[in-house]
């Protein structure tokens, strides 16, 4: 029976390193009942001696474009800026559904300028943008900007990116 016990002792040893469990160099066997943990994952140095630890939440992802608004049958500059998060523009790709064709667009890492045109019988209302990333993920930015009758006084070409509505271009 000793040998047995001999025998399965090194087999013991090896599965339980094995099995990814991970001990703490600052956790002896004296130390354990002092808050010393065996986890299944390694959660970092800044994690070690009890403190809490909580994974590093990432930033949703925040875009905008301007200008809010157009008018039927209009071409338009517009810019798409990401205002918060971490994603890199320079290789996305612009979807608008709806009437809307991108005629040409420069990509930045924080930011892509486009001109747009407005279909003259486009249906009034709000334009969802879809930016397609090079990975294969995308972003939604639902009623990216919304489209109004001809003459109506909302033309996109009448936009500030200052936050004013003195109605004045920039």
């Amino acid at each position: 029976m000793n040998k047995t016990i001999a025998l399965t002792l090194p087999l013991v040893a090896l599965l339980s390193m094995s099995a990814g469990c991970v001990y703490y160099e600052d956790c002896g066997t004296e130390d354990w009942e002092e808050g010393c943990e065996l986890d299944e994952f390694d959660i970092g140095e800044d994690c070690l001696d009890g403190e809490d630890c909580e994974e590093d939440e990432v930033a949703p992802i925040e875009l905008s474009f301007a200008p809010g608004h157009a008018e039927q049958g209009e071409t338009i500059p517009g810019i798409l800026t990401l205002d918060g998060g971490e994603l890199d523009l320079s290789e996305a790709t612009l979807v608008f559904y709806g009437p809307v064709d991108v005629l040409a667009s420069v990509n930045e890492a924080g930011q892509i300028t486009t001109i747009l045109t407005i279909a003259e019988d486009a249906a009034l209302g709000p334009v969802d943008l879809v930016l397609e990333l090079p990975n294969g993920d995308a972003e939604l930015l639902p009623a990216a900007f919304e489209i109004f009758p001809a003459g109506s006084g909302n033309s996109g070409s009448d936009w500030t990116d200052g936050g004013s509505d003195d109605g004045e271009c920039e």
